[in-house]
């Protein structure tokens, strides 16, 4: 029977609006008021039920207690007599939204992401509003959300709402409302809570950025598996231009463990507005897709990482024992080439020919090939090729030499088998200098056949980008790798200089505008250069990789760009690809670990980290590298007996010490952390990583004097506040917490006030650096804004602040320490980290 018409009370029904599982929604005039409302009958198929009658009032009273412009307002709900032996009507009166659905509006066209953002900032403070009156909505979904003409988000249907407090008006076990958008335990018929709501506004975020749901099945039993148990596709792989921060904020809404989500809507409307002032301002951050390999749930804080199948099938090979094994002629060295012309300048060139036959060999599968920084020590050595062989645990190794006479070219090679001194293949070419990419090639096919090694199919694929037909091109490109190898700011001067020549003679170059690109990192790594150098760097790794996709080289030249910019998970997106492409090259490799590292995924680090010994087992930094890595895990037994091997190999290797002395600082021992710190100091008077370690242990010790003195210096040198370290604080922030201890208030209120603004510039530029996170967290502390403090603090740990030893103990927290809430999160860091070691100790025993 049609009600269009009809007067109810006081209202004249104009037309149908909608209806949905348990209601009908009409449009109608107040007659009194003379306005147009809602008014939502209960069903007449459920007028006879005295629960639906109890959850439909439910809803108006839930929905009646909230005030807010992006909740539906709800003015009365009332009865009246139906016709002669009915049963009387039930409505709610509501506010009439003119507008359309989400639902449909999602359908209609992508939404823009700044729309998306906006829609979903309103949501949640319309569902801040109903949290903080201890209502839970249970039935977020776009088809429950209406967008007025003005682009006003709102709220409706409180049909499922639970009122904190109130019984329950559902059957016990009963699961309500859409299957879709329901949370892990709403679909199992657990009680929930607000963090229901928080998972159901990830799933229609997800939805307004793709245009899809996450979950979806024909059946609602196949939705209810894939949410209980399977992960979304990534939304930055459903759509282009998709910042990884929102890709983030989706992730954690929608963690199966309720645990593990945010735990208050405004946790995520904090990040939501963070990205939308990114987003509004057309800054950095437009993510691409994680490769498919990075593309599982990250489980970080709160429960434990989980880590890559494959680690567990290729455990043997990742952690090896820290003594010499037994080898298989198939892991090589190739020494350097030695340079037979008449002129001693063409040093460079036998050089470079050694490092493009060491490329050529990387990318043959089955072959380990040791990497140049191991065995340019053996320039000129005296050494014997088994003495060789067992130092750097190979089974074969290659040496050679090269005479350029005009445009013609000599290059002589043999391989020699370590273990027997047996010549397995030699050979000598005598050519045009045109032909040095065909010998390179011709002596990693002629190897491969010797150790009975079969070539990769695409092999060849990459001389497209490494080879030239201008000879003065390349002859620049390997003067400008020679320099970059030398790592001091004079030589990089030089190198760019040199890659920028290469370029001018051959623009097409791939290799020459990686090194250009990795050099311009370079200057910012290690050279102080302003964060604008990396825009030029992803510029030119771009065209690299435009050029030749198959480059490792320029893909590792982006991966050193993205780390300098913050921007990990990107970054390690790049190095895989160039390890993919050249499974033996150490800097990619190494790389990996290091950025996970900086992600707080110690497991995925070490196995990483370890990963790279082998490639380079006379190389200090390998060491340094899993011993700091044990040290992040606690394990400080295993973290000294892998110190103790890199000193072995490079008593005066300084960075050894910077190591020590954050252990040190970890388990209180602040005298010998300063002295660590001060052994480098001692030698090298403006090394950051040292000047920061001894400041703080110092200000931990309460030695407020010597600390300012200290961050004063550090401040002066890293004048943009970009430089962190294991401590994962900035020094102008030290210095405001000694200004307010010493009662210099207005001095330590501009420290802190600067150290916000350089950390925000981080955050515009969406960098992924934890310590930026937990350097707001300690201002915020300071400054006696605890809920922001412990914002900042959980944003920390999502993105990989692990010290906890520190936390505990840092005086700038002091106002927060003696919290249930501080505790609580130091604790589920700590278990991070037992669950970390945990996986690595199985690994190690298989």
């Amino acid at each position: 029977m049609s009600m269009i018409g009809q007067t109810i009370s006081h209202y004249k029904i104009l037309e149908k609006l909608g209806e949905g599982g348990m209601g009908i929604v009409y449009k109608a005039e107040d007659l009194r008021l003379k306005k147009t409302v809602a008014l939502k009958f209960l069903k007449q198929e459920a007028l006879g039920s005295e629960e639906e009658r109890t959850r439909f009032v439910h809803e108006a009273q839930a929905s009646a207690a909230l005030d807010h412009p992006n909740i539906c307002p709800t003015y009365d709900v009332d009865q009246v007599e139906g016709p002669a032996g009915a049963a009387k009507h039930t409505f709610i009166v509501m506010a009439y939204i003119d507008g359309q659905g989400l639902k449909e509006k999602i359908a209609s066209r992508p939404l823009p992401l700044n729309v998306v953002l906006d829609i979903a900032i309103q949501i949640a403070e319309g569902l801040q509003e109903s949290h903080e009156k201890g209502i839970v909505h249970r039935d977020i979904k776009s088809a429950n959300i209406m967008i007025t003409s003005r682009g006003q988000a709102k709220i409706m249907d409180f049909g499922l709402a639970q009122l904190s407090g109130q019984t329950k008006v559902t059957k016990t076990g009963a699961t309500v409302g859409t299957v879709a958008y329901m949370s892990p335990e709403q679909t199992r018929g657990e009680n929930v809570d607000l963090r229901t709501d928080i998972w159901s506004l990830g799933v229609m975020l997800y939805e307004m950025v793709a245009g899809r749901l996450p979950f979806r099945g024909d059946y609602d039993q196949a939705v209810v598996y894939q949410i209980l148990h399977d992960e979304p596709e990534p939304i930055t792989s459903l759509r282009s231009n998709v910042p990884m921060e929102l890709e983030r904020i989706v992730a954690k809404a929608m963690q199966k463990n309720a645990g593990e989500r945010y735990q208050h809507v405004d946790e995520m409307l904090v990040d939501l507005k963070s990205v939308s002032k990114r987003v509004e301002a057309g800054g950095p951050g437009e993510g691409t897709a994680a490769p498919r390999s990075l593309r599982r749930k990250r489980r970080l804080v709160y429960g434990g990482i989980s880590i890559f199948a494959v680690l567990a099938l290729a455990a043997l090979y990742i952690f090896l024992p820290l003594k010499p094994v037994s080898v298989e002629r198939k892991s090589i060295a190739v020494l350097p080439f030695k340079n037979m012309s008449d002129s001693k300048e063409d040093e460079y060139f036998s050089d470079g020919i050694t490092e493009d036959i060491i490329t050529h060999l990387s990318q043959i599968g089955g072959l380990t090939v040791i990497s140049r920084t191991s065995i340019m020590q053996y320039k000129g050595t005296q050494k014997t090729i088994p003495e060789i062989g067992q130092e750097l645990n190979v089974g074969a190794i290659l040496e050679g030499s090269t005479r350029r006479m005009g445009d013609r070219i000599r290059i002589a090679s043999q391989l020699i088998d370590v273990h027997s001194d047996a010549h397995l293949w030699a050979e000598e070419y005598d050519r045009n200098m045109v032909d040095v990419f065909d010998i390179q090639r011709d002596v990693a096919r002629k190897i491969a056949q010797a150790l009975k090694i079969a070539l990769r199919p695409n092999n060849d694929e990459h001389a497209r980008g490494t080879r030239t037909g201008n000879l003065t091109a390349y002859d620049y490109y390997l003067k400008g790798r020679e320099y970059y190898y030398r790592f001091n700011k004079e030589d990089n001067e030089w190198a760019i200089d040199l890659f920028k020549k290469a370029l001018h003679h051959e623009a097409v170059y791939a290799v020459a505008l990686a090194g250009l690109a990795d050099a311009y990192g370079q200057r910012v790594a290690k050279f102080g250069f302003p964060e604008n150098w990396l825009d030029s760097a992803i510029a030119l790794a771009s065209k690299a990789i435009s050029i030749d996709d198959g480059s490792a080289e320029a893909h590792k030249a982006l991966g050193l760009a993205y780390s300098g910019k913050g921007w990990h998970r990107r970054a390690v997106q790049s190095y895989l690809k160039a390890v993919d492409l050249n499974p033996n090259y150490l800097t990619a490799v190494a790389n990996i670990g290091a950025e996970y590292s900086f992600m707080g995924e110690f497991d995925e680090a070490l196995a990483w980290f370890k990963k790279a010994v082998p490639l380079n087992p006379t190389f200090p930094f390998s060491y340094y590298n899993v011993g700091g890595t044990y040290s992040n895990l606690d394990d400080y037994e295993k973290a000294r007996d892998w110190f103790s091997k890199c000193r072995a190999l490079q008593p005066d290797f300084l960075y050894v010490h910077a190591a020590l002395s954050l252990m040190y600082l970890r388990q209180g021992d602040y005298d010998r952390s300063f002295a660590d710190a001060m052994r480098i100091l001692s030698l090298v008077p403006d090394d950051l990583e040292a000047l920061t370690l001894a400041g703080w242990s110092k200000l931990f010790a309460g030695d407020y004097t010597q600390a300012k003195g200290i961050f004063q210096k550090a401040a002066a040198i890293d004048s943009t506040n970009t430089f962190w370290y294991g401590c994962g604080r900035s020094s102008s922030t030290a210095l405001g917490f000694i200004y307010l201890q010493i009662g210099q208030q207005a001095e330590g209120m501009n420290c802190l006030r600067r150290s916000r603004a350089l950390d925000q510039i981080q955050l515009d530029q969406q960098s992924e650096r934890y310590a930026i996170r937990y350097d707001l967290a300690l201002i915020n502390a300071l400054e006696g804004k605890r809920t922001e403090a412990y914002q900042w603090l959980r944003r920390a740990i999502d993105y990989g602040w692990r010290d906890y030893h520190l936390g505990q103990r840092d005086p700038l927290l002091g106002n927060l320490q003696t919290d249930e809430r501080f505790k609580e999160m130091i604790d589920v860091v700590r278990d991070s980290i037992g669950e970390m070691g945990k996986r690595v100790r199985e690994l190690e025993r298989e």
